[in-house]
């Protein structure tokens, strides 16, 4: 397994505020404060890109979110890759009071070795309902969801919604 380094981010702006894709990998060597700086008002962080996260990313992380939220800026993360939901999963804060949109649900075909991402959207907070299996593009068989499907969107059970946040003055962590 290669070290990955590279993080690089685009920030556009759209009607709906300020979108941030982010691609690469969540390391020690990702410089987020650079984005804080760039950013105004609502900020949708769309990290599809993210492909692995490492310790000392998700510290770098959490910082740089709630840094967001306690200026002020809703933030909104969409798209979010199989890595960033395990972290979601797995730290409390992880989401640092963002209203989480839609991730990114991993399959792959044991017959071809071909890997998917399905994008999910999320409601209310509720828990989706997610195929455990869908057809393969390139083979046609069938494709298994790689991760536990039961425990995926366990993160639902303590983020908050932005609507609950604002009512209760809580942060969301």
């Amino acid at each position: 397994m290669s070290i990955c380094y590279e993080f690089s981010h685009v920030v556009e702006d759209t009607p709906e505020g300020q979108v941030v894709l982010l691609s690469g990998c969540l390391t020690e060597h990702s410089d987020l404060t650079v984005i804080s700086n760039l950013v105004d008002g609502k900020v949708v962080l769309d990290i599809a890109g993210i492909r692995r996260v490492n310790s000392c990313g998700v510290r770098s992380w959490v910082a740089f979110v709630r840094g967001l939220v306690e200026a002020g800026h809703e933030i909104e993360l969409r798209r979010c890759a199989p890595c960033m939901v395990r972290q979601m999963n797995m730290v409390a804060n992880f989401a640092s009071g963002a209203r989480v949109l839609s991730v990114l649900a991993p399959y792959y075909c044991d017959t071809c070795g071909n890997e998917k991402e399905v994008l999910i959207e999320l409601t209310d907070g509720k828990r989706p309902q997610v195929a455990a299996r869908v057809p393969c593009s390139r083979c046609g068989q069938e494709m298994e969801f790689d991760d536990l499907i039961e425990t995926y969107f366990d993160f639902l059970d303590y983020v908050q919604p932005a609507e609950e946040r604002s009512t209760r003055g809580g942060s969301g962590t």
